[in-house]
């Protein structure tokens, strides 16, 4: 699962892309972030079923369950 760590250290997506290449990041305190991966998730495979059997998919999913649980514990808010 992708954490602020592994981002930060160029291991995950953002170490991949281009410098100029605009991103957005959500973070597990955002109240949406979630459901927005999560629906994410299903938006890609209803354009390629196939895509729940790849890793990316995997992650993605293993992603808005581990915020959905950091939600419990912490506490989540609007987006300021």
């Amino acid at each position: 699962m992708g954490t602020a760590a592994s981002e930060l250290a160029g291991e995950g997506c953002l170490g991949k892309a281009d410098p100029e290449e605009p991103v957005f990041v959500l973070r597990a305190q955002d109240e949406f972030a979630p459901m927005l991966v999560k629906m994410w998730c299903e938006l890609v495979v209803k354009k390629n079923p196939d895509f729940r059997k790849t890793e990316k998919y995997k992650e993605a999913a293993a992603i808005y369950k581990g915020m959905e649980k950091w939600q419990l514990y912490v506490a989540c808010k609007v987006p300021d």
